[in-house]
């Protein structure tokens, strides 16, 4: 679904019931020549059940038609609902079909004698009834399932019953014709003849079924009804790629194929704005990967952090207090030394006397909170603020790839190169590349490899904002 946009999703989406619609027409017609001609109560059923198929069919279009109008003043969630409304309307139309169904096979079984006239063709429109229907619900499945759409995967539900229901009515002439070969008299005869009010009322059960399915679902979602496994999915990527931000309350609910998505996460309370939002925006990205039409708002909280005595988060709160980004903190010596080191990343076009003022302003702080004179603060230049070159024509993607492929393998230490990403964001360009290096090399050694492979990428390409190279021992 994500290699589609959302015009092509509608025009897909349009396209597939508009076939519907065709095909139900189609089979309604068939059946209903069918039914009247040999007076079988399960093909009229099935004409009926047809017919009922292309209203369903003939609402869905139309839903999907509606849903995909944009939100505007009235609607400003938008028009997907339309669907629900649209699966409830189908279960109406179920339910009704099926008294009528019910209401003449007891008739038949109990009260009224009627003679069937039984011909090859009468079993030829069931097959070709369930020969469509098969195409049908797989197309209407598949398209269901790429664009996520409620009222085809209800019509695909629908007439995948519709393949099952056909079958017990073919079997059910089946059987009448069988009836023919024993005495009026017998027992077995009156049974077998029998048998196609008998396959009616099996219609009227699977059709009453799916109805109850159909019913469930849609009003769970016209009550904001939310979906446990999504909610537990997403609960699971913020623990597994974001658990530095903890998760207070999470809300999820489904309006027709959309998912929306309200959740409150607790940050350090000296979190300014510009921090806020850039937590904000990751923690969107993660949940998109999975649900890439969400609609997710997100509330931050102040975290209670008046337990936690961690010199790490005391040091990067104060961070955020002074505006500034820390990296590499360590507490050197040993352990209960309180002898700490840093690196305070500052732009990149400050002035030196500004920064250094700046850094001993939060260096101060750092002191009282971590009750240490022995605190070391490297001033480094931001990276973020650091503009990349413009990228020479000749500079391919494909070239480049190429350039930092020869220049890895070229080196004594590394295996293989596994894979290079090269990705350009307009203002923005990285490099990363992954290889296997020896095995027998330790964090240390691997560390200087790659930093000394980094900065032979970076003169290779000093246009990028940001060159890496990411290694991992080779397997044997």
């Amino acid at each position: 679904m994500s290699s589609l946009n959302t015009s092509e999703i509608h025009e897909e989406k349009t396209s597939a019931a508009k076939n519907s619609v065709l095909w139900a027409t189609f089979l309604t017609i068939i059946k209903i020549f069918a039914g009247v001609f040999t007076g079988s109560l399960g093909i009229l059923s099935e004409a009926l059940h047809s017919a009922l198929d292309l209203c369903a069919a003939g609402i869905t279009f139309f839903a999907v038609k509606t849903a995909a109008k944009p939100a505007d003043s009235e609607h400003p969630y938008g028009h997907e609902k339309i669907e629900n409304l649209s699966a409830l309307a189908e279960t109406a139309l179920l339910v009704i079909t099926c008294g009528w169904i019910i209401y003449e096979a007891i008739n038949r079984l109990i009260f009224d004698d009627v003679e069937l006239m039984l011909t090859w063709w009468a079993f030829a429109v069931v097959i070709i009834s369930i020969i469509v229907d098969i195409n049908r619900s797989s197309m209407l499945r598949k398209v269901a399932k790429k664009t996520k759409s409620q009222a085809l995967e209800a019509d695909a539900l629908h007439f995948t019953t519709d393949i099952w229901s056909s079958c017990v009515v073919l079997f059910g002439l089946a059987c009448v014709q069988i009836s023919e070969f024993f005495p009026k008299e017998s027992f077995l005869h009156q049974i077998l003849a029998k048998a196609d009010a008998l396959a009616a009322l099996g219609v009227a059960g699977i059709v009453l079924w799916v109805a109850w399915g159909l019913s469930k679902r849609a009003i769970h979602s016209l009550m904001d009804g939310g979906s446990t496994t999504q909610t537990e999915m997403v609960l699971t990527l913020m623990k597994s790629r974001a658990p530095e931000y903890p998760v207070k309350r999470i809300r999820l609910r489904d309006i027709g194929p959309k998912a929306f998505i309200e959740m409150d996460i607790a940050t350090p309370g000296e979190l300014h704005v510009e921090e806020a939002h850039e937590v904000t925006h990751f923690i969107e990205e993660i949940i998109r990967k999975e649900l890439p039409d969400a609609d997710i708002t997100i509330h931050i909280e102040p975290a209670d952090e008046s337990n936690c005595d961690s010199s790490d988060l005391t040091a990067h709160r104060l961070a955020i207090r002074h505006h500034l980004r820390i990296h590499g903190f360590r507490e050197e010596g040993p352990h209960g030394s309180n002898h700490y080191f840093m690196d305070v990343e500052m732009p990149p076009n400050q002035m030196l006397k500004e920064a250094h003022e700046q850094m001993l302003s939060y260096k101060s702080d750092m002191i009282t909170a971590l009750d240490s004179q022995d605190i070391i603060c490297r001033i480094e230049p931001n990276k973020r603020y650091i503009s990349p070159g413009a990228r020479p024509k000749e500079y391919t993607e494909d070239f480049i790839v190429r350039l930092a492929t020869d220049t890895l393998n070229n080196h004594i230490n590394i295996i293989q190169v596994t894979h290079i990403e090269f990705q350009d964001f307009g203002a923005v360009t990285t490099l990363s590349c992954f290889a296997t290096a020896k095995h027998d090399l330790n964090v240390q050694e691997a560390h200087l490899i790659a930093s000394e492979l980094e900065k032979q990428l970076h003169t290779l390409f000093p246009f990028l904002s940001r060159t890496s190279v990411l290694l991992s021992p080779h397997e044997l």
